[in-house]
């Protein structure tokens, strides 16, 4: 039961930072950079975690001692950086290239978070775990590459990925994601609590990016012309990063990584029968792949 309230709630996240990315991609496109955004989000996210530990009584820095303090304030401007870093660079990217390319790119994070869990957190991993992440991975894999045209396909090749800038910005963003996932749950099993967590990391960033904020008073036009969009982008942000980290209470971090790209299929198919687009036996094979490597989990 445990183990699925954490896929539920990383399947939710993911969900919700695919939603995220659509609305984000509307918004950069009206004139806010990638950079302005991410602050946007990290004041808001500030704000509201603080209004949540006001209100419900908790102690800022959960559990830890006050010897432990300074190491988590260390920890959590390290994942802020890393934050600040892969949410400025993942805007970039979605603003840069196709919304279905980055996805595509995204769809290995599962697995560079698995490796970087073993080896930060030494976070036990069973071979079920190890084979339906990877197995997942490779489904969710299989619905983006059929979105490629055979030109596509043919041409694709790792040495022409990282020609291009865009899909260097892509693979740097791919690397902070990932340890940002594993040092998050670093932090939550320090602080023994999801509030400071949230807090410390949206507070980090929200310092860095201060400078991006204050240039945004010579946007006020465009920021209420978009002032609907922006609510939307926010809510959607802090619902997903939220759901994300709870779920690392229940599940390793790999695992929830991977199934934050559950929602792809479903996303993917439902397209493919209202729209008629692409091959939908190809895309079934694909979903079963991702539910196979689901089951496959389900079975430490």
């Amino acid at each position: 039961m445990i183990f699925l309230v954490g896929v539920l709630l990383s399947i939710l996240s993911g969900g919700l930072y695919f939603g995220r990315n659509a609305v984000s991609k509307k918004i950069t496109n009206s004139g806010i950079k990638p950079v302005e955004l991410t602050g946007i989000q990290n004041i808001s996210g500030v704000v509201v975690f603080l209004i949540l530990i006001l209100i419900s009584g908790s102690n800022p820095f959960g559990r830890l001692s006050s010897n432990d303090i300074p190491a988590f304030l260390a920890l959590m401007l390290i994942i802020g950086i890393l934050a600040y870093i892969a949410g400025k660079l993942q805007y970039e990217a979605v603003k840069s290239l196709p919304l279905s390319t980055t996805v595509l790119a995204y769809d290995i994070v599962p697995i560079v978070t698995t490796i970087f869990a073993v080896i930060i957190i030494n976070e036990g991993i069973s071979w079920y775990d190890l084979l339906g992440i990877i197995v997942t991975t490779l489904g969710i894999l299989l619905i983006d590459f059929e979105k490629f045209s055979k030109k596509q396909y043919k041409s694709f090749s790792l040495k022409k990925i990282f020609k291009n800038k865009s899909n260097k910005i892509v693979f740097v963003s791919i690397v902070a994601f990932s340890l940002m996932a594993v040092l998050q749950k670093k932090a939550l099993l320090m602080s023994g609590e999801v509030l400071p967590v949230f807090f410390f990391m949206y507070l980090t960033v929200a310092l860095i990016a201060s400078g991006s904020i204050y240039g945004l008073k010579d946007k006020i036009p465009t920021l209420k012309a978009k002032q609907k969009n922006l609510i939307i982008f926010v809510v959607v942000a802090l619902l997903a990063f939220a759901t994300g980290i709870i779920a690392l209470q229940y599940i390793p971090v790999g695992i929830s990584s991977a199934m934050k790209g559950f929602i792809t299929p479903f996303l993917v198919l439902t397209a493919t029968l209202k729209y008629k687009e692409g091959n939908l036996a190809k895309k079934l094979l694909a979903s079963g792949v991702i539910g196979g490597g689901i089951i496959v989990m389900s079975l430490t």
